[in-house]
């Protein structure tokens, strides 16, 4: 037994990442400039102050991603 109790009638759902809107620029300076330095990274394992770092230089790099 895991802990959890069953639902009975909920499905898992897929979501589907094409009806997902793109970030704007503007999302993602204010998103970017909220991050915390010297904070563990999140899964993709980049730490805040290279997401910062890239903001400067190359921002159309990390919207595109």
């Amino acid at each position: 037994m895991s802990g959890f109790q069953t639902l009975s009638g909920v499905s898992e759902s897929v979501i589907d990442g094409s009806n997902i809107p793109a970030f704007s620029m503007r999302e993602l300076e204010v998103t970017v400039s909220s991050l915390k330095n010297r904070k563990t990274p999140g899964p993709d394992g980049i730490p805040a102050e290279i997401l910062k770092e890239t903001m400067k230089i190359a921002p159309r790099l990390l919207l595109n991603m």
